[in-house]
Protein backbone atom coordinates (compact mmCIF):
# COMPACT_ATOMS: atom_id res chain seq x y z
CA UNK A 1 0.00 0.00 0.00
CA UNK A 2 2.99 2.31 0.24
CA UNK A 3 2.54 5.22 -2.18
CA UNK A 4 5.12 7.72 -1.06
CA UNK A 5 6.19 9.76 1.95
CA UNK A 6 5.04 13.02 3.47
CA UNK A 7 7.96 14.72 1.75
CA UNK A 8 7.32 13.29 -1.75
CA UNK A 9 3.51 12.92 -1.96
CA UNK A 10 1.23 15.81 -2.91
CA UNK A 11 -1.85 16.42 -0.73
CA UNK A 12 -4.01 14.76 -3.40
CA UNK A 13 -1.70 11.76 -3.59
CA UNK A 14 -1.77 11.49 0.17
CA UNK A 15 -5.57 11.58 0.18
CA UNK A 16 -5.76 8.91 -2.52
CA UNK A 17 -3.34 6.71 -0.59
CA UNK A 18 -5.41 7.12 2.57
CA UNK A 19 -8.62 6.28 0.71
CA UNK A 20 -7.12 3.12 -0.75
CA UNK A 21 -5.67 1.98 2.56
CA UNK A 22 -8.87 2.62 4.50
CA UNK A 23 -11.14 0.97 1.93
CA UNK A 24 -8.94 -2.11 1.52
CA UNK A 25 -8.70 -2.43 5.30
CA UNK A 26 -12.46 -2.04 5.75
CA UNK A 27 -13.32 -4.49 2.97
CA UNK A 28 -10.92 -7.07 4.33
CA UNK A 29 -12.19 -6.81 7.92
CA UNK A 30 -15.87 -6.19 7.27
CA UNK A 31 -18.62 -4.85 9.48
CA UNK A 32 -17.76 -5.26 13.14
CA UNK A 33 -14.04 -5.24 12.52
CA UNK A 34 -11.59 -2.60 13.70
CA UNK A 35 -9.72 -0.37 11.28
CA UNK A 36 -5.96 -0.11 11.40
CA UNK A 37 -5.07 2.74 13.76
CA UNK A 38 -4.29 6.21 12.45
CA UNK A 39 -0.82 5.94 13.94
CA UNK A 40 -0.08 2.79 11.97
CA UNK A 41 -1.44 4.33 8.76
CA UNK A 42 0.60 7.49 9.24
CA UNK A 43 3.74 5.41 9.69
CA UNK A 44 3.03 3.16 6.73
CA UNK A 45 1.88 5.82 4.27
CA UNK A 46 3.85 8.82 5.48
CA UNK A 47 0.79 11.07 5.62
CA UNK A 48 -0.69 13.32 8.26
CA UNK A 49 -3.51 12.61 10.67
CA UNK A 50 -5.46 15.39 8.94
CA UNK A 51 -5.24 13.59 5.60
CA UNK A 52 -6.53 10.38 7.16
CA UNK A 53 -9.43 12.28 8.72
CA UNK A 54 -10.29 13.91 5.38
CA UNK A 55 -10.38 10.47 3.81
CA UNK A 56 -12.64 9.15 6.57
CA UNK A 57 -14.96 12.14 6.19
CA UNK A 58 -15.14 11.70 2.42
CA UNK A 59 -15.93 8.01 2.73
CA UNK A 60 -18.62 8.75 5.31
CA UNK A 61 -20.16 11.55 3.20
CA UNK A 62 -20.43 9.24 0.19
CA UNK A 63 -21.93 6.42 2.24
CA UNK A 64 -18.96 4.17 1.59
CA UNK A 65 -17.76 3.67 5.15
CA UNK A 66 -19.26 4.38 8.56
CA UNK A 67 -17.12 4.00 11.67
CA UNK A 68 -17.33 4.73 15.37
CA UNK A 69 -14.28 5.89 17.28
CA UNK A 70 -13.52 3.91 20.42
CA UNK A 71 -10.55 5.93 21.55
CA UNK A 72 -7.39 3.91 22.00
CA UNK A 73 -9.28 0.80 20.84
CA UNK A 74 -9.50 2.22 17.34
CA UNK A 75 -12.40 2.71 14.95
CA UNK A 76 -15.09 0.07 14.74
CA UNK A 77 -16.53 -0.53 11.27
CA UNK A 78 -20.28 0.04 11.43
CA UNK A 79 -20.97 -0.44 7.72
CA UNK A 80 -19.10 -0.58 4.44
CA UNK A 81 -20.52 -0.21 0.92
CA UNK A 82 -18.38 -2.40 -1.31
CA UNK A 83 -19.15 -0.64 -4.58
CA UNK A 84 -19.00 2.93 -3.29
CA UNK A 85 -15.75 2.27 -1.46
CA UNK A 86 -14.23 0.53 -4.48
CA UNK A 87 -15.00 3.48 -6.73
CA UNK A 88 -13.81 6.16 -4.30
CA UNK A 89 -10.55 4.32 -3.69
CA UNK A 90 -10.14 3.61 -7.41
CA UNK A 91 -9.20 0.03 -6.72
CA UNK A 92 -8.05 -2.18 -9.58
CA UNK A 93 -10.61 -4.30 -11.44
CA UNK A 94 -11.45 -7.75 -10.13
CA UNK A 95 -9.76 -10.30 -12.38
CA UNK A 96 -12.11 -13.24 -12.86
CA UNK A 97 -11.10 -16.50 -14.55
CA UNK A 98 -13.82 -18.97 -15.50
CA UNK A 99 -14.38 -22.16 -17.42
CA UNK A 100 -14.81 -21.67 -21.18
CA UNK A 101 -18.36 -21.01 -22.34
CA UNK A 102 -20.55 -23.81 -23.62
CA UNK A 103 -22.24 -25.46 -20.65
CA UNK A 104 -25.46 -23.77 -19.56
CA UNK A 105 -24.38 -23.83 -15.90
CA UNK A 106 -21.09 -22.08 -16.68
CA UNK A 107 -22.80 -19.43 -18.79
CA UNK A 108 -25.37 -18.78 -16.06
CA UNK A 109 -22.63 -18.38 -13.44
CA UNK A 110 -20.68 -15.98 -15.64
CA UNK A 111 -23.80 -13.90 -16.31
CA UNK A 112 -24.66 -13.80 -12.61
CA UNK A 113 -21.16 -12.73 -11.58
CA UNK A 114 -20.95 -10.05 -14.28
CA UNK A 115 -24.41 -8.70 -13.47
CA UNK A 116 -23.72 -8.60 -9.73
CA UNK A 117 -20.37 -6.84 -10.15
CA UNK A 118 -22.03 -4.38 -12.52
CA UNK A 119 -24.76 -3.60 -10.01
CA UNK A 120 -22.12 -3.05 -7.33
CA UNK A 121 -20.21 -0.73 -9.64
CA UNK A 122 -17.05 -2.82 -9.41
CA UNK A 123 -14.97 -3.01 -12.60
CA UNK A 124 -13.85 -6.46 -13.62
CA UNK A 125 -12.24 -8.49 -16.36
CA UNK A 126 -13.10 -12.05 -17.37
CA UNK A 127 -10.78 -14.59 -18.93
CA UNK A 128 -11.37 -18.27 -19.58
CA UNK A 129 -9.17 -21.22 -18.71
CA UNK A 130 -10.03 -24.89 -19.01
CA UNK A 131 -9.47 -27.06 -15.94
CA UNK A 132 -10.55 -26.27 -12.39
CA UNK A 133 -7.16 -27.13 -10.90
CA UNK A 134 -5.45 -24.80 -13.37
CA UNK A 135 -7.84 -21.98 -12.45
CA UNK A 136 -7.20 -22.52 -8.75
CA UNK A 137 -3.46 -22.30 -9.42
CA UNK A 138 -3.95 -19.08 -11.38
CA UNK A 139 -5.81 -17.56 -8.44
CA UNK A 140 -3.38 -18.84 -5.86
CA UNK A 141 -0.33 -17.42 -7.65
CA UNK A 142 -1.96 -14.02 -8.10
CA UNK A 143 -2.57 -14.08 -11.87
CA UNK A 144 -6.31 -13.79 -11.17
CA UNK A 145 -8.40 -12.79 -8.17
CA UNK A 146 -11.49 -14.97 -8.37
CA UNK A 147 -12.58 -18.22 -9.98
CA UNK A 148 -15.36 -20.79 -9.87
CA UNK A 149 -14.75 -24.54 -9.65
CA UNK A 150 -16.80 -27.53 -8.63
CA UNK A 151 -16.82 -28.59 -5.00
CA UNK A 152 -15.19 -31.83 -6.10
CA UNK A 153 -12.31 -30.05 -7.80
CA UNK A 154 -11.58 -27.99 -4.70
CA UNK A 155 -11.64 -31.08 -2.47
CA UNK A 156 -9.53 -33.03 -4.95
CA UNK A 157 -6.95 -30.25 -5.21
CA UNK A 158 -6.68 -30.05 -1.45
CA UNK A 159 -6.23 -33.80 -1.15
CA UNK A 160 -3.70 -34.03 -3.99
CA UNK A 161 -1.56 -31.25 -2.61
CA UNK A 162 -2.02 -32.30 1.01
CA UNK A 163 -2.52 -28.68 1.96
CA UNK A 164 -5.34 -26.37 2.92
CA UNK A 165 -6.61 -23.76 0.50
CA UNK A 166 -5.13 -20.53 1.81
CA UNK A 167 -7.68 -18.30 0.13
CA UNK A 168 -11.36 -17.83 0.90
CA UNK A 169 -14.20 -19.82 -0.62
CA UNK A 170 -17.94 -19.46 -0.91
CA UNK A 171 -19.97 -22.56 -1.71
CA UNK A 172 -23.27 -22.31 -3.58
CA UNK A 173 -26.22 -24.69 -3.70
CA UNK A 174 -26.18 -28.21 -5.20
CA UNK A 175 -26.62 -28.20 -8.96
CA UNK A 176 -25.05 -24.80 -9.49
CA UNK A 177 -21.96 -26.25 -11.20
CA UNK A 178 -23.42 -29.48 -12.54
CA UNK A 179 -27.19 -29.39 -12.86
CA UNK A 180 -29.13 -32.66 -12.50
CA UNK A 181 -29.14 -34.73 -15.70
CA UNK A 182 -26.30 -32.71 -17.27
CA UNK A 183 -23.61 -35.25 -16.44
CA UNK A 184 -24.29 -38.15 -18.78
CA UNK A 185 -22.75 -41.13 -20.50
CA UNK A 186 -22.15 -40.89 -24.26
CA UNK A 187 -22.63 -44.02 -26.42
CA UNK A 188 -22.94 -44.70 -30.12
CA UNK A 189 -26.62 -45.25 -30.87
CA UNK A 190 -25.87 -48.21 -33.12
CA UNK A 191 -23.90 -49.92 -30.34
CA UNK A 192 -26.31 -49.61 -27.42
CA UNK A 193 -27.04 -53.32 -27.40
CA UNK A 194 -23.37 -54.12 -26.76
CA UNK A 195 -21.71 -53.62 -23.40
CA UNK A 196 -18.92 -51.03 -23.60
CA UNK A 197 -15.35 -52.22 -23.16
CA UNK A 198 -13.23 -49.10 -23.66
CA UNK A 199 -14.05 -45.93 -21.73
CA UNK A 200 -12.75 -42.37 -22.05
CA UNK A 201 -11.05 -40.88 -18.99
CA UNK A 202 -9.43 -37.49 -18.42
CA UNK A 203 -6.93 -37.93 -15.59
CA UNK A 204 -6.19 -34.19 -15.60
CA UNK A 205 -9.76 -33.52 -14.49
CA UNK A 206 -10.59 -34.57 -10.93
CA UNK A 207 -14.32 -34.51 -11.68
CA UNK A 208 -14.11 -36.56 -14.86
CA UNK A 209 -11.79 -39.16 -13.39
CA UNK A 210 -13.89 -39.56 -10.25
CA UNK A 211 -17.14 -39.91 -12.20
CA UNK A 212 -15.63 -42.27 -14.76
CA UNK A 213 -14.20 -44.61 -12.14
CA UNK A 214 -17.52 -44.62 -10.29
CA UNK A 215 -19.67 -45.28 -13.38
CA UNK A 216 -17.19 -47.60 -15.12
CA UNK A 217 -15.07 -49.19 -12.37
CA UNK A 218 -11.78 -50.64 -13.48
CA UNK A 219 -12.28 -53.80 -11.45
CA UNK A 220 -15.38 -54.52 -13.56
CA UNK A 221 -13.18 -54.99 -16.61
CA UNK A 222 -13.48 -51.60 -18.29
CA UNK A 223 -10.39 -50.40 -20.16
CA UNK A 224 -9.57 -46.72 -19.79
CA UNK A 225 -8.36 -44.58 -22.70
CA UNK A 226 -7.00 -41.10 -22.00
CA UNK A 227 -9.23 -38.50 -23.67
CA UNK A 228 -9.64 -34.75 -22.94
CA UNK A 229 -13.10 -34.55 -21.40
CA UNK A 230 -14.53 -31.97 -23.85
CA UNK A 231 -13.68 -34.34 -26.72
CA UNK A 232 -15.49 -37.40 -25.37
CA UNK A 233 -18.37 -37.25 -27.91
CA UNK A 234 -15.92 -37.02 -30.82
CA UNK A 235 -13.89 -39.99 -29.59
CA UNK A 236 -17.04 -42.06 -29.10
CA UNK A 237 -18.39 -41.10 -32.54
CA UNK A 238 -15.06 -42.02 -34.13
CA UNK A 239 -15.12 -45.45 -32.49
CA UNK A 240 -11.93 -44.82 -30.52
CA UNK A 241 -13.78 -45.55 -27.28
CA UNK A 242 -17.12 -47.21 -26.61
CA UNK A 243 -18.35 -44.82 -23.93
CA UNK A 244 -17.45 -41.83 -21.82
CA UNK A 245 -18.81 -39.50 -19.17
CA UNK A 246 -19.61 -36.02 -20.51
CA UNK A 247 -20.87 -32.69 -19.21
CA UNK A 248 -23.49 -31.59 -21.72
CA UNK A 249 -22.36 -28.48 -23.60
CA UNK A 250 -23.69 -26.59 -26.60
CA UNK A 251 -22.66 -27.89 -29.98
CA UNK A 252 -23.46 -26.67 -33.50
CA UNK A 253 -24.40 -30.26 -34.31
CA UNK A 254 -26.59 -32.00 -31.68
CA UNK A 255 -25.05 -35.27 -30.58
CA UNK A 256 -28.04 -37.31 -31.73
CA UNK A 257 -27.43 -36.14 -35.31
CA UNK A 258 -23.89 -37.47 -34.97
CA UNK A 259 -25.25 -40.93 -34.20
CA UNK A 260 -24.78 -40.63 -30.43
CA UNK A 261 -27.06 -41.23 -27.47
CA UNK A 262 -26.88 -39.56 -24.06
CA UNK A 263 -27.66 -41.91 -21.19
CA UNK A 264 -28.14 -40.98 -17.53
CA UNK A 265 -25.55 -41.88 -14.92
CA UNK A 266 -26.81 -45.21 -13.61
CA UNK A 267 -24.61 -46.64 -10.87
CA UNK A 268 -25.49 -45.49 -7.32
CA UNK A 269 -21.79 -44.89 -6.65
CA UNK A 270 -21.61 -42.52 -9.63
CA UNK A 271 -24.81 -40.74 -8.60
CA UNK A 272 -23.29 -40.11 -5.17
CA UNK A 273 -20.12 -38.72 -6.76
CA UNK A 274 -22.16 -36.49 -9.07
CA UNK A 275 -24.08 -35.05 -6.13
CA UNK A 276 -20.87 -34.37 -4.25
CA UNK A 277 -19.37 -32.57 -7.25
CA UNK A 278 -22.42 -30.54 -8.20
CA UNK A 279 -21.93 -27.38 -6.10
CA UNK A 280 -20.18 -24.34 -7.51
CA UNK A 281 -17.42 -22.94 -5.30
CA UNK A 282 -16.14 -19.38 -5.66
CA UNK A 283 -12.50 -19.21 -4.64
CA UNK A 284 -10.16 -16.27 -4.11
CA UNK A 285 -6.47 -16.19 -3.31
CA UNK A 286 -4.78 -14.22 -0.59
CA UNK A 287 -3.04 -11.53 -2.64
CA UNK A 288 -5.88 -8.98 -2.47
CA UNK A 289 -7.70 -9.00 0.83
CA UNK A 290 -10.44 -6.68 -0.47
CA UNK A 291 -11.73 -9.47 -2.75
CA UNK A 292 -13.17 -11.17 0.34
CA UNK A 293 -15.86 -8.48 0.50
CA UNK A 294 -16.67 -8.97 -3.18
CA UNK A 295 -17.05 -12.69 -2.59
CA UNK A 296 -19.66 -12.01 0.08
CA UNK A 297 -21.46 -9.28 -1.88
CA UNK A 298 -22.08 -11.26 -5.07
CA UNK A 299 -25.74 -12.11 -5.55
CA UNK A 300 -26.98 -15.39 -7.02
CA UNK A 301 -30.71 -15.18 -6.34
CA UNK A 302 -31.48 -15.36 -10.07
CA UNK A 303 -29.08 -18.19 -10.86
CA UNK A 304 -31.77 -20.89 -11.08
CA UNK A 305 -33.78 -18.67 -13.40
CA UNK A 306 -30.75 -18.06 -15.61
CA UNK A 307 -30.03 -21.79 -15.74
CA UNK A 308 -33.61 -22.64 -16.66
CA UNK A 309 -33.66 -19.99 -19.35
CA UNK A 310 -30.49 -21.47 -20.82
CA UNK A 311 -31.94 -24.98 -20.79
CA UNK A 312 -35.12 -23.76 -22.48
CA UNK A 313 -33.17 -21.93 -25.19
CA UNK A 314 -31.05 -25.03 -25.76
CA UNK A 315 -34.14 -27.22 -26.06
CA UNK A 316 -35.77 -24.77 -28.45
CA UNK A 317 -32.71 -24.72 -30.71
CA UNK A 318 -32.69 -28.52 -30.82
CA UNK A 319 -36.42 -28.57 -31.55
CA UNK A 320 -36.05 -26.10 -34.42
CA UNK A 321 -33.29 -28.21 -35.91
CA UNK A 322 -35.35 -31.40 -35.67
CA UNK A 323 -38.32 -29.68 -37.33
CA UNK A 324 -36.08 -28.40 -40.11
CA UNK A 325 -34.60 -31.88 -40.58
CA UNK A 326 -38.08 -33.44 -40.86
CA UNK A 327 -39.15 -30.81 -43.35
CA UNK A 328 -36.04 -31.38 -45.44
CA UNK A 329 -36.63 -35.15 -45.38
CA UNK A 330 -40.22 -34.68 -46.53
CA UNK A 331 -39.12 -32.49 -49.43
CA UNK A 332 -36.47 -35.04 -50.38
CA UNK A 333 -39.04 -37.83 -50.32
CA UNK A 334 -41.40 -35.93 -52.62
CA UNK A 335 -38.69 -35.02 -55.12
Amino acid sequence: MTTGTAESATPQQGLEAALRALVVDALAKGTGGTLTTNTALRTELGISAGTIQRALDLLADRGALATVSRGHLGRRIESVDVGAGWQLARLAPVRVVLSPAGAVEMDALEQAIAASLGELGIPHTVQHLRGGSQRLSAVRNGEHDLTVVSSGTLDGTRAAEATAWHGTVRTLEPGTYYAPARLVTVRRTDALTRAPASVAIDRDSFDHEALTRAEFPGDAGFRYVDVPFPDVPAYVAAGIVDAGVWHVTRSPIPVELAGLSLLPISRPEAEAVREKLSRAVLAMGGAREEIRAVLSALQFAQLDEEQNRGFEEEAERASRLRRAARTAAQHTGRS
